[in-house]
């Protein structure tokens, strides 16, 4: 536990001499920061180094206690103060509980065991006061960071202090694809609970918070050690990846721009390198863990789509798709685009699924991190698609099979289709065709349902501008809210977050 800085004041100097034997300050928590003899130079002292306690006499030459404590409380009015005194003053007892004086003691009546007593009165106070503030920042600053533009108030404290800020994830790779659409906070606020504690254990001084999925530790700048430099905030850049990356079985990311800022240039550093860091803490690779660079430069993501229908005009000509997937994958990754990457990902698959008319295996193939993984995972997955049609394209489907297709998909938007109804049309008996469907496509035949529905749901999120629940309704289902459940499940997103995020 830290010590709590104290500053004794007399202009006897051998009353110093007695305060600073009496008690074995270390020992009980306490830390001499100095002594003075007077309140002028009291206050010289509180400028340099803000103590926590004031042990002081009132009546001293030049300034005297009170005037000292006036215009030190205009600086630090949370400071502890005892005063002690020779004389039984009622004008100085008045006037200490006007200036809300915590103690008065008298010198000829205080003995070490008297001292002992107060001093740790004040350490629980303070402590306790300390954790309380400390807790009214860190909140007072997540709602500060939580607002991406303009003025909003901020304690005159932390207004005019300057930190260093660390921005703090766990490398998810193209799972934090589904984050980015779903509640990205709440993985912020988990790695909040798992790092705040480490993170203070360092530096008890720094107030943490989480931001998105990021937690900030807005650390002072005096705490990394003076000179300041950059290569004190680079060692404590380590250190603080050396203490959270036990906690992860994934990789700790941390970032960080080696200055002096305030609250408010750190608040807009966060949001400006925000497109950089979503980059970097998934393809950790690239990853720099000094941003300055990045803050002389403007994001720029890449505006053009990717030619999707190339998918189909490439079956017999492969080279085609891997010549339009390496450029279009090369321009991203150059540019850092981690949301359009992000994108990419999303519908290659959807359209490979829809083109293929089943489910692309996963099978952990996407645990990539790299540019060249990134285009071999689809390559990969093209050829699989290929070759899966050679052998089971539609062309090659028994009639029975091709007209219940049909069916599905000229009236998917029924709610009310039925297996039974489906199987009419293929001329079976529901039991043998749901056997049959699944060794010819091996898919059950809901499931092939439900991927036509939500393919054309995607189609309409993209290229129309129509409500969630009449989307619901076209593709075939009477509740949105079950529509919404099956979307999730089937993309890793709700459906009005990726409509949000596709414009």
């Amino acid at each position: 536990m830290r010590k709590i800085k104290t500053l004794l004041v007399d202009d006897d100097y051998l009353v110093l001499q007695d305060l600073e034997k009496m008690v074995e300050w270390d020992s009980v928590g306490f830390q001499i920061i100095d002594t003075a003899a007077n309140g002028k130079r009291a206050l010289e002292i509180s400028q340099k180094n803000i103590p926590d306690l004031i042990v002081s006499d009132i009546s001293m030459p030049v300034m005297d206690g009170f005037d000292f404590i006036e215009a030190l409380k205009e600086l630090n009015p949370r400071v502890y103060i005892i005063f002690i005194s020779s004389y039984a003053s009622f004008d100085y007892a008045r006037r200490a509980l006007q200036n809300h004086i915590h103690s008065y003691i008298l010198k000829n009546e205080m003995t070490a065991e008297s001292l002992i007593k107060e001093l740790l009165q004040a350490k629980k106070l303070i402590l306790q006061n300390e954790s309380l503030h400390k807790e009214e920042n860190e909140a007072e600053l997540k709602k500060y960071f939580g607002i991406k533009s303009g003025h909003p108030a901020l304690d005159q404290e932390l207004l005019h202090r300057r930190f260093v800020l660390f921005f703090i994830a766990s490398h998810m790779p193209l799972q934090k694809l589904k984050l980015h659409f779903q509640d990205s906070p709440e993985i912020g606020k988990q790695l909040y609970k798992e790092f705040q504690p480490l993170i203070n254990e360092i530096y008890p001084d720094a107030y943490v918070f989480s931001q998105e999925e990021f937690v900030i530790a807005a650390i002072p700048w005096e705490s990394l050690g003076k000179p300041f430099s950059c290569t004190s905030v680079s060692i404590s850049c380590r250190s603080l990846q050396s203490k959270l990356q036990k906690t992860q079985e994934e990789n700790v990311q941390i970032y960080t721009i080696p200055e002096k800022l305030s609250v408010p240039d750190g608040r807009n550093a966060f949001y400006h390198l925000l497109p950089w860091l979503h980059f970097f803490n998934s393809f950790p690779s690239y990853a720099k863990w000094d941003m300055s660079a990045y803050m002389e430069k403007e994001f720029s993501g890449i505006r053009q789509s990717f030619p999707y229908d190339c998918l189909e005009k490439s079956l017999e000509h492969p080279e085609i798709f891997v010549k339009e997937l390496k450029g279009y994958t090369a321009a991203l990754f150059k540019a850092m685009d981690a949301d359009g990457i992000f994108m990419l990902y999303h519908n290659l698959l959807l359209q490979l699924e829809e083109l293929s008319g089943h489910m692309v295996p996963i099978n952990g193939r996407n645990l990539f991190t790299n540019e060249e993984a990134f285009t071999d995972f689809f390559v990969s997955v093209y050829k699989d698609i290929r070759q899966h049609l050679s052998r089971k394209g539609q062309a090659g489907y028994a009639p029975w099979l091709t007209a219940a297709i049909n069916y599905m998909k000229n009236n998917y938007a029924n709610s009310s289709m039925t297996v039974e109804q489906i199987a009419e049309t293929a001329g079976l008996s529901t039991s043998r065709f749901s056997v049959l469907f699944r060794q010819e496509t091996g898919q059950t035949v809901n499931d092939y349902l439900t991927e036509i529905r939500i393919s054309q749901a995607v189609f309409l999120l993209e290229n129309s501008n129509c409500k969630i629940y009449e989307i619901a309704d076209k593709v075939g289902y009477k509740s949105a809210q079950y529509f919404s459940q099956i979307f999730s499940q089937k993309t890793g997103y709700k459906p009005l977050h990726f409509r949000k995020k596709k414009n």
